[in-house]
């Protein structure tokens, strides 16, 4: 016997619309479950019923847009302000020393020698860190004068810490002087072994305080401080020692580290934008989706149900 063209139907068309008659059936089903507390909804029958599950999912779509706009308002964009405090330990440069003006980074010495003759100076120093000492001597006056006042002399300087380049205390320097100043001697810079912080740098004021304190009062702050003593010690003969007596005048120079006041710390503000995940594409793609889904399953529960 031959199947008429109504009675024919293909096996996966009947399996595929049975499963999806499965899926509504289900996705009412799960529906009304949530809805079976809404006062007045077990009352609503027949379409009335799809309709307000349909009004239920756009509701709940509306719901996950809201929230997901407001995340992207708290999260996206935020702004911080970042401080950085820094200080430096700088030196005062170039020592001022000036045969009328004494300051604190120096002391200056007159005395008077004929040949052969010594005379020992002695400077207390009880302040910052020393980074660098220096120290010389020349002829002022002589009577009678020689020429240039080119007198033969030496000097030794001990000073109360080592210094970084010989391992000691004690520099001499001989006669011979700088060209064309023979009566001139001495020594420029010699570094102690104190290591100045070139930079600090904190997140706050108190922070900085605590990184500069930390230097202060460690036991290298007191580096250079003491007794510094300077012999000077004139040539007892020679062609250039013939006046009786001549005037000198003697140096000692540190260059030292200064400490940082409060006052002085520099702050830098950075206002910095910090931008989360949510990036306005994937916002577009997630409110999308919220609504693509959100419609299909309103428009699902709104279909009556086919036996």
């Amino acid at each position: 016997m031959g199947l008429s063209e109504n009675e024919f139907s293909s096996p996966e068309l009947n399996s595929s619309g049975s499963i999806s008659h499965g899926l509504r059936k289900a996705l009412v089903s799960s529906t009304n479950k949530m809805l079976v507390k809404v006062p007045g909804f077990d009352s609503l029958e027949g379409q009335r019923r799809s309709t307000m599950m349909a009004v239920a999912w756009g509701l709940m779509g509306l719901i996950l847009l809201a929230t997901l706009s407001i995340s992207t308002v708290l999260f996206s964009g935020n702004e911080s302000t970042e401080e950085v405090w820094t200080a430096s330990f700088f030196n005062s440069g170039a020592d001022s020393c000036d045969i009328n003006d004494i300051v604190e980074e120096c002391v200056i010495f007159d005395s008077s020698l004929g040949p052969g003759e010594s005379v020992t100076h002695t400077w207390t120093y009880d302040d910052n860190a020393t980074l660098a000492i220096s120290a010389g001597s020349m002829v002022t006056y002589c009577n009678p004068a020689t020429v240039d006042s080119d007198v033969q002399h030496s000097f030794t300087l001990e000073s109360p810490t080592e210094f970084a380049s010989t391992g000691g205390t004690t520099i001499e320097v001989e006669g011979g002087g700088f060209p064309g100043e023979e009566s001139a001697i001495g020594f420029a810079n010699r570094h102690t072994t104190f290591s100045q912080p070139a930079n600090l740098s904190a997140d706050s004021m108190e922070e900085l305080q605590g990184l500069v304190d930390s230097v202060t009062q460690a036991e290298t702050w007191s580096t250079g401080n003491g007794l510094y003593t300077m012999t000077i010690e004139r040539a007892p003969s020679g062609p250039l020692n013939s006046a009786s007596e001549c005037d000198f005048l003697s140096v000692i120079g540190v260059i030292r580290s200064i400490e940082p006041l409060a006052d002085d710390f520099n702050v830098s503000r950075t206002v910095s934008s910090h931008s989360k995940a949510f990036s306005p594409a994937l916002v577009g793609a997630f409110g999308g989706s919220i609504c693509l889904a959100t419609a299909t399953l309103a428009w699902l529960v709104a279909r009556p149900l086919e036996l």
